[in-house]
């Protein structure tokens, strides 16, 4: 199993070219399934869709995913899952709901490449609660855990700002605690975690 865990993954140069360096296959032939669920209702996800293609995707080979009908997305013949930023307790619930959750890890078991982008980031990870501060939870979520396939939390877009949640978190001592800038990603590779 291969998650590249961002901030903001092609919509920075710095972590477009590192994604793009560790990906195995020529990305013009890569078929990828973009998951804009974090935006549902908010707005479309053209500038998702702008930034693959300006990487170098192919338009044909970019699936963009409906949550209102999910099973059509089971069993494709993908490279990559892309999960798009937006708000995080909107994808968490969304996803569960449509039943995608284990649609991804049957994905994921057959060396799918997981990409996510800040909310993206936060679906793999054990649970999402301390995004409060950063995001308003306006879809009503009660159960704050996410997919639990990274083992512990990641704060996106780490500054100073997010500095004393960080810290705060660390002192919890419930979950492992990880924080990435807008030029960090984190890839764990089957257990292996690194930062570059």
């Amino acid at each position: 199993m291969k998650l590249f865990l961002t901030s903001k993954a092609f919509g920075n140069s710095v972590i477009k070219n590192k994604i793009l360096s560790q990906l195995k296959k020529d990305i013009g032939i890569m078929r990828i399934l973009l998951i804009p669920t974090a935006l549902s209702g908010a707005y479309p996800p053209d500038k998702y869709i702008n930034e693959l293609l300006i990487s170098g995707f192919s338009k044909g080979n970019i699936i963009i995913f409906d949550e209102a009908n999910s099973t059509d997305y089971c069993n494709l013949d993908i490279d990559v899952i892309y999960v798009c930023g937006g708000n995080t307790f909107t994808l968490v619930k969304l996803i569960n709901e449509c039943g995608f959750a284990s649609e991804i890890v049957k994905y994921l078991s057959r060396d799918v490449v997981y990409i996510g982008r800040s909310a993206g980031t936060h679906l793999v990870t054990r649970n999402v609660e301390h995004v409060l501060p950063f995001d308003e939870n306006q879809i009503g979520l009660d159960n704050f855990d996410a997919l639990g396939l990274f083992d512990g939390i990641i704060f996106c877009h780490y500054d100073e700002s997010r500095e004393k949640y960080y810290y705060q978190a660390i002192k919890k001592e419930k979950y492992n605690v990880y924080k990435i800038t807008n030029e960090e990603m984190i890839i764990y590779d089957n257990g292996k975690i690194s930062i570059l």
